[in-house]
């Protein structure tokens, strides 16, 4: 499955950490410039096929965490994102760039992008943000992050869903302007 047709999407949000959409996620030279070898894909098959594909192809590393945008995930999968996070960790302390992404970088990745800030020390309202200072069309969908921090025995702040009812209603009118 291709991407959409546009400009790719990938915000630097702190040290060797990106967050990224589908398209940027599979150009190589994007990558490449960012210095990026290990690739976080929180997105389900098949859109992630593009991305097993490149991988397969050269000397990326690449994890997956399957889950559809706006539906929480279950309990089950809690230790798959400490594993994912502690991942995402080995790689930044190693010094190797490392993007999260989902299919438009909007909200998947973006609940990623604080899951693994508060694992790594960040107080939540703080990651949110800093993520909103970096990429300021982020809304991490409440039940996606709600889950993301469970895993790691955090919870949504309790004006989360004023707040993210806010970034979407931005973020309806920042879509409307965008050239398809």
């Amino acid at each position: 499955m291709e991407p959409a047709s546009r400009t790719p999407r990938i915000i630097h949000i702190v040290g060797n950490l990106w967050l990224g959409d589908l398209r940027a996620t599979v150009d190589r030279n994007i990558l490449g410039e960012r210095r990026i070898e290990r690739i976080f894909s929180v997105l389900h098959p098949p859109y992630v096929d593009p991305v097993i594909e490149l991988t397969a192809s050269s000397n990326l590393h690449h994890l997956v965490f399957p889950i559809r945008d706006e539906q929480p995930f279950p309990e089950e999968m809690d230790v798959a994102v400490r594993h994912a996070m502690s991942w995402v960790k080995t790689g930044l302390t190693e010094n190797t760039g490392t993007i999260i992404h989902c299919f438009a970088g909007i909200s998947r990745s973006s609940s990623a992008v604080v899951t693994h800030l508060v694992w790594d020390g960040m107080p939540v309202a703080d990651a949110l943000a800093l993520l909103k200072e970096r990429h300021p069309l982020a809304s991490p969908h409440p039940l996606v992050l709600g889950s993301f921090l469970r895993a790691i025995g955090k919870e949504l702040p309790p004006d989360y869903h004023v707040w993210i009812a806010e970034q979407w209603e931005k973020l309806k009118e920042n879509r409307r302007s965008y050239p398809e």
